[in-house]
């Protein structure tokens, strides 16, 4: 299907990868998946490509979080990769790599579910497991995302009539600001949680 070098940007990184092996109808591939792609991760990325193939062999890194170093090291290997070797990124913010990297490859942006914004949690219900399993849902969204989910959380919390102080009300409204800074979504989220789980024992 690919014939040259490319870079996906998709908010859930998974569900990208099994939708590009769907795409891609072919078994010749390798996968380097990495909480944070490192310069270990590109070496061995390059030491794949040298690997010869007599079909398209497509090497997929995948990752939340590609290491400038790591970046730099791919970078001849992008612009003249071995014959019939297909690099694929896939991340889920276009703004991770570095000008250089997306300079030797296009960039494809796939359409994404719309975000599932009912929460499914009882603010007011001391249960930290329901904040938990949110967290991990939700942790790597991009901005765009990310911003909703606090709209949400804050409305959520209005509905339930959880009562919040001057403080409370600035974190909501700085948690919008950082996520535009491009502060990390689960560093928002658990200040969010935080906050709200000590409102529920504050209510006991």
């Amino acid at each position: 299907m690919y014939k040259h070098n490319k870079i996906i940007i998709n908010s859930d990184i998974q569900i990208a990868i099994e939708k590009l092996i769907g795409k891609l109808k072919s078994n010749n591939y390798v996968i380097i998946n990495p909480d944070s792609f490192l310069i270990e991760d590109a070496k061995n990325a390059i030491k794949e490509s040298y690997i010869s193939s007599q079909d398209t062999k497509y090497i997929i890194l995948a990752s939340v979080q590609f290491n400038i170093y790591a970046q730099n090291a791919l970078l001849k290997i992008l612009e003249e990769p071995p014959r019939n070797i297909i690099f694929i990124l896939i991340s889920n913010n276009k703004n991770i790599f570095l000008p250089t990297v997306r300079s030797r490859v296009s960039v494809e942006f796939w359409e994404h579910e719309t975000l599932d914004i009912n929460l499914g949690i009882d603010i007011k219900n001391k249960n930290i497991q329901q904040f938990y399993t949110l967290f991990e849902k939700f942790k790597n969204l991009p901005k765009e995302d990310g911003r909703k989910i606090v709209e949400v959380l804050f409305l959520k919390a209005i509905e339930e009539n959880i009562s919040f102080d001057k403080k409370s009300m600035e974190l909501f409204s700085n948690s919008i600001k950082l996520i535009n800074q491009n502060v990390r979504i689960n560093f928002v989220l658990a200040n969010i949680f935080s906050m709200l789980l000590s409102k529920q024992y504050d209510n006991i």
